[in-house]
């Protein structure tokens, strides 16, 4: 995956019973075109592939009214899955072990026992993650790519 907008054009479309069908020709081969079916619902609206066989189930594309002036963000990392409500900020519990662990490294003369004791210390968390307080957890998978964890 690379970064960059892609702009592929609109090569048909027709709206019916409140519908907007859609296909979207890839601007890099012509032969390759996609068809869709867009639903406004309030201030969102649902994209599904609009020729999916009967029976198959798949989660609509959402997409949500953005304030004026937004635009496109450009700066999307190559290696990272992103999610709805997904944010950069880190967890309090990274933001402290990142913060103790520039704290003893930042003195003006670094005790290295103390590095080593609290290098130790964290490891020891981070061989707990993602389990509940260190207890057997169980991961189970949400629609839309989220997770949720529960203890047992």
């Amino acid at each position: 995956m690379r970064g960059g907008v892609r702009h592929d054009p609109v090569v048909r479309s027709h709206f019916a019973d409140g519908i907007l069908h859609l296909t979207i020709q890839n601007a890099d081969d012509a032969t390759d075109q996609d068809s869709y079916a867009m639903v406004v619902k309030g201030n969102r609206a649902e994209l599904t592939f609009d020729d999916v066989p009967a029976g198959v189930v798949m989660q609509p594309y959402v997409f949500e009214r953005a304030p004026g002036g937004a635009t496109v963000a450009t700066d999307w990392e190559p290696n990272r899955a992103y999610a709805p409500g997904d944010s950069d900020a880190p967890s309090a519990e990274m933001k402290a072990i990142f913060d103790e662990d520039r704290r003893v490294r930042s003195a003006q003369h670094t005790d290295w026992q103390q590095v080593s004791r609290t290098d130790a210390e964290r490891r020891k968390r981070e061989s707990c993650w993602p389990r509940v307080r260190c207890t057997q957890a169980r991961i189970t998978r949400r629609p839309r790519s989220s997770f949720s964890m529960a203890a047992r």
